[in-house]
């Protein structure tokens, strides 16, 4: 079995569902595609998703990219953050 480069799982929150892999190093947080500052914007969702590698003083050693769909931008918001927790 082939050695992965990162981790993965799955966060949901009400209709929302993300696919989230978190890699190792420095790289862009991105959402669909998108960097997640201007998929999420606002200092305040910023601060939701930016949480879990806060906690874990890991913002420096890590980075994610999701791919979300369903519900809203909160929701989708809440999937990203669970499957990166």
């Amino acid at each position: 079995m082939a050695k992965l480069n990162y981790f993965y799982a799955i966060g949901k929150r009400k209709e929302s569902s993300a696919r989230v892999r978190v890699f190792r190093g420095k790289g862009e947080n991105t959402v669909n595609g998108i960097s997640a500052e201007k998929y999420f914007p606002g200092k305040v969702s910023e601060s939701v998703w930016k949480k879990p590698f806060e906690v874990t003083e890991t913002s420096e050693k890590y980075y994610f990219s999701a791919k979300v769909i369903g519900g809203g931008k909160q929701g989708q918001l809440d999937a990203v953050v669970n499957g990166i927790a």
